[in-house]
């Protein structure tokens, strides 16, 4: 059994909860199967150069208690470094990120794919003075 993860949008933790309550998680977003906050550590990680280690010593934001369902808010560092980053640069990060622990044996076109489409969630949630969030379930 996988973990199903949606990457949406939403104003603040109040609508961010209200959208995961659907059955079946937010209906927009971004799916992405197994990539959790761990995965986007190391990704933020890549983009940054900030040492991983650094990165997960601040812990992430959960809205409510997480079990097989959970909700935390992207880390804005990310949101931030996602939302400005160019199509080069994506493309010579996803090659580093698919070198790592956590995403070993993946493709770095999936990859590419995957940073891309959640660039696209970055920049809107930034434009529109919002979050990003991931909803996910076991």
């Amino acid at each position: 059994m996988g973990l199903l993860n949606t990457y949406f949008v939403a104003g603040d933790d109040l609508r961010a909860e209200g959208l995961a309550k659907r059955v079946g998680g937010p209906e927009e977003g971004l799916q992405s199967g197994d990539l959790t906050e761990v995965e986007l550590d190391t990704l933020l990680a890549a983009i940054t150069g900030v040492a991983y280690q650094e990165i997960r010593n601040e812990p992430v934001r959960y809205v409510g208690e997480p079990d097989e369902q959970w909700l935390f808010e992207v880390r804005p560092a990310l949101v931030s470094a996602l939302a400005t980053l160019d199509d080069a640069a994506a493309l010579e990060v996803a090659g580093q990120w698919v070198q790592t622990d956590e995403l070993h044996g993946s493709e770095a076109a999936t990859a590419v794919e995957f940073i891309t489409d959640l660039r696209t969630f970055a920049a809107k949630a930034t434009r529109s003075n919002s979050r990003l969030y991931c909803w996910g379930s076991v």
